[in-house]
């Protein structure tokens, strides 16, 4: 299986493994994630039919 980074990002200033999360969603703004307009500018079908994969990849949203 191949491997794909798309960014990575270390904090000199925590422990290896320490996780900080700088922002909460706030289940208020669901309809800003959820509505036609972004699904029309950001249509996850298509993004993700071109990573070409394949059954049994494994896929992370992250952030």
């Amino acid at each position: 299986m191949d491997t794909v980074v798309a960014a990575a990002v270390t904090n000199p200033y925590l422990a290896e493994g320490e996780v900080v999360m700088h922002h909460k969603f706030d289940v208020k703004s669901f309809a800003k994630l959820d509505n036609p307009e972004r699904r029309k500018s950001l249509p996850a079908d298509e993004i993700l039919h071109k990573f070409d994969l394949e059954n049994g990849d494994v896929v992370a949203d992250v952030g």
